[in-house]
């Protein structure tokens, strides 16, 4: 299965309903274990390139999440 980082976005809105996100989809991991050792050395910068994304709005979380939960946070399946 594969992984991905995935960063979760503050909300302009406070009332705004849901959470944006920026997922880093360009290389995957193959296991939980490689997502989060790239993490642990690059939160920061996953960080910096999510915000610059979305035009230096603030994040709230970087995480990793398996191919499954991506698709059901996209497809608004499951809540954030």
């Amino acid at each position: 299965m594969k992984w991905f980082v995935v960063a979760l976005m503050f909300n302009i809105e406070p009332n705004q309903e849901g959470t944006d996100i920026y997922a880093f989809t360009k290389y995957p991991f193959p296991d939980e274990i490689m997502c989060r050792g790239f993490l642990a050395k690059n939160r920061t910068l996953a960080s910096n390139i999510a915000s610059d994304q979305y035009d230096g709005r603030h994040v709230k979380h970087v995480v990793c999440v398996n191919e499954i939960k991506l698709m059901s946070w996209i497809n608004g399946e499951q809540s954030i």
